[in-house]
């Protein structure tokens, strides 16, 4: 296939796409706020006598610190990152996904982000939330689960897509393709996001912001989440990001043949009602469904906010960084896009469930009392009192 036009990614907030790889202690080492990645395999290889210390460091919680000096061995040590906000620690980090050693974004996942921001109106959103009540109803009559998890409704999702899109052979996207971006040096492009999650919980009237501080086990042996008052006190997961105003390049194509097109308003009314088979106009949808959702989040935080007790810079700054996704999304130009894509942007960007769609079930971790509170979680950076959420990046697209 042939690709003639060029696509640039720029990085607006830390963007993790993830590999299957989580790296656990000793396969990485926090040395002087910096995070050391280590070459376990040629460590075996060459020098095997340094693993037991490895691990007598790391099973000892950092006790023999004096014991093992990675910079005395720096040959084993494949790469070298700095930390994006403020240093924290953990015992295990998300990996970005790499290919031959670099970091790169995979096609498809643009692609995916792509797709699902162009269906996110609320048309498509009742849709789904239709096909959400029926595979609700079907399961409690089989009495085979009482609370729908999330590769549930990630089914349900792909379900409805397949009703709006039609099948692949007939898909409107079959005919849109992205390259992977070009590959990135992994010392020079990322950093080590430590991200914090809060959650908004009720106490009598009033809600209270609190931080996800781990899990603990009963007696009984049922696992419950922890929480606590302030964010320093919270849990962190580190993740291997892109930074900001990093910069990502690769060639998309975009090419409906005239018989398909003729195809589609026969099949597909909608699509050629809207004149979707445009490019510049399935951009243009983007950025409505992309405003919509920004709106719906500043005002269900800021609906949220008249009921919250406490200190409330965190929401404060929460509010303002969509506030300027709102404006950048105002002023993007017809041959470009912002979304949210990756690992930790939340359930809402990967369905078509909006705040204004109320679910009739208990969805898995998720739980609802007289107010209602969807998503009660949120994913956060914070740096320097400033708050991003992650995996924000804008799309210019050569026409």
């Amino acid at each position: 296939m042939e690709y003639s036009k060029n696509y640039k990614i720029e990085i607006l907030t830390p963007l993790c796409i993830a590999s299957n790889q989580k790296y656990k202690e000793p396969e990485f080492m926090i040395d002087n706020k910096k995070v050391k990645f280590l070459n376990i395999e040629k460590i075996i290889a060459e020098k095997p006598e340094i693993i037991e210390d490895l691990f007598a460091q790391h099973m000892s919680n950092m006790k023999h610190k004096d014991k093992f000096d990675i910079n005395k061995h720096s040959h084993f040590i494949k790469y070298t990152l700095d930390f994006y906000n403020s240093y924290d620690f953990s015992d295990e980090i998300y990996g970005f996904i790499k290919t031959t050693g670099k970091a790169y974004i995979p096609g498809s996942s643009l692609k995916g982000a792509f797709i699902l921001n162009f269906l996110k109106n609320k048309d498509n959103a009742n849709l789904y939330l239709e096909k959400l009540k029926q595979s609700f109803k079907e399961s409690e009559s089989s009495r085979q689960q009482k609370t729908f998890k999330y590769t549930d409704v990630e089914k349900i999702n792909r379900e409805t897509e397949k009703i709006i899109l039609g099948e692949p052979n007939t898909n409107l996207f079959k005919f849109l393709s992205f390259t992977d971006g070009n590959p990135l040096d992994c010392e020079s492009n990322l950093k080590i996001a430590s991200v914090k999650v809060f959650s908004i919980n009720q106490k009598n009237s009033q809600f209270v912001i609190q931080w996800f501080a781990g899990v603990i086990k009963s007696k009984e042996g049922q696992r419950y989440a922890r929480y606590v008052t302030y964010p320093k006190e919270g849990k962190s997961i580190l993740v291997e990001t892109l930074a900001p105003k990093k910069v990502v390049y690769g060639k998309y194509k975009f090419m409906l043949p005239s018989q398909v097109v003729q195809n589609f308003g026969d099949c597909f009314p909608w699509v050629k009602k809207q004149n979707f088979t445009s490019f510049s106009n399935i951009l243009q949808q983007i950025r409505k469904n992309i405003a919509r959702r920004i709106e719906s989040e500043i005002n269900f935080i800021a609906q949220i906010k008249n009921k919250l007790s406490g200190d409330l810079s965190i929401i404060n700054s929460y509010l303002r960084h969509f506030e300027n996704l709102k404006t950048m999304n105002q002023n993007l130009k017809d041959n470009e896009i912002i979304l949210q894509m990756g690992l930790l942007t939340g359930f809402i960007s990967k369905t078509l469930i909006d705040h204004d769609i109320e679910l009739p079930v208990h969805i898995k971790k998720l739980r609802y009392k007289d107010y209602r509170i969807f998503p009660k979680t949120r994913r956060i950076i914070i740096n320097n009192n400033n708050v991003e959420t992650l995996g924000w990046i804008k799309v210019t697209f050569d026409q």
